[in-house]
C-alpha cells in the first residue's frame, strides 16, 4: 500500500493593541497547495491564539487569513498571507506568526 508520512504546522495569531499582544480566539486560517491554491483545510485559532494541524506532506503552501471575518471583526493583519514549507521529519521550522491590529 501507500505510505504516507504526515507532517505538523503549528501556528499562532495574536492581537496588538495598547502595546500588548495577546492570543485571540476564534480566527479562521485557510491552508492551501502553492501554485495550484486547492484549499486543504480551514483552522481556527484557540483561546491562546494557538493553530495547528497534523496531515500536512511535504511541499509548499499558503496560510492565508480569513479576509471576510477581519473585515467583519474591523481588524486588520500586518501581513494576512503566509507561504512555508513542510519539510524535514516533524514539519516546518518555526510557527507560523500572525499579528492583528484593530483598524483605526
Amino acid at each position: 500500500g501507500i505510505r504516507l508520512k504526515m507532517l505538523e504546522l503549528v501556528g499562532n495569531i495574536s492581537l496588538q493593541s495598547k502595546g500588548v499582544h495577546e492570543g485571540i480566539k476564534g480566527l479562521r486560517i485557510r491552508l492551501y497547495e502553492k501554485g495550484t491554491w486547492r484549499q486543504i483545510t480551514t483552522l481556527v485559532s484557540d483561546s491562546e491564539g494557538n493553530f495547528g494541524y497534523l496531515g500536512l506532506k511535504k511541499g509548499k503552501y499558503i496560510a492565508q487569513l480569513d479576509r471576510k471575518q477581519l473585515k467583519i471583526l474591523r481588524l486588520e493583519a500586518e501581513e494576512d498571507t503566509v507561504e512555508f514549507e513542510i519539510y524535514g521529519e516533524h514539519g516546518n521550522g518555526d510557527p507560523l506568526q500572525f499579528q492583528v491590529s484593530f483598524k483605526r
